[in-house]
């Protein structure tokens, strides 16, 4: 609610003063997009480049983050065409056979969806992370404990 809330608002004061008066045409649903779309896009390459580099033994959960993060995109943009106005969102509706309102509604339960699933994905690539992590660290104390005499010299 935050980040559309703050779209609402800024939106207006930036026309006010001259700036981007075109772009919130398309916006006028998600004027939130456009304050958050390039540090949204920043965020997320400097996660996978700093993942890249802590997972490389688990490229499964790099993996997953990436696919995660791929849902995320994918519902910024289904939530861009629903913020689209009537008259450019109808030519879409159209192609999935429907009415605007009709393909709104689907829509959200899809970008909804994604937004769900990409969070799953995120957790599930953290989780396995933390799994290869304990397994390392449990390999680290058996090869530890294996090293240690079972009794102390001079005892």
């Amino acid at each position: 609610m935050i980040h559309e809330t703050a779209g609402e608002l800024l939106g207006p004061w930036f026309m006010s003063k001259g700036i981007g008066g075109g772009i919130w045409s398309c916006f006028r649903e998600s004027p939130w997009l456009v304050f958050y779309a390039i540090p949204l896009g920043g965020f997320i390459l400097f996660t996978l480049w700093f993942l890249s580099d802590r997972l490389k033994e688990v490229a499964k959960s790099l993996y997953l983050c990436a696919f995660g993060f791929a849902f995320f995109i994918f519902a910024l943009v289904i939530e861009f065409v629903q913020g689209l106005p009537s008259e450019k969102l109808l030519p879409v509706a159209m192609f999935f056979q429907t009415t605007c309102a009709g393909f709104y509604a689907g829509s959200v339960l899809v970008e909804e969806t994604l937004e769900n699933l990409g969070s799953t994905l995120i957790l599930v690539a953290f989780l396995t992370y933390c799994h290869y992590l304990l397994g390392a660290i449990r390999n680290e104390c058996k090869a530890a404990h294996k090293e240690e005499p079972d009794e102390v010299p001079g005892e």
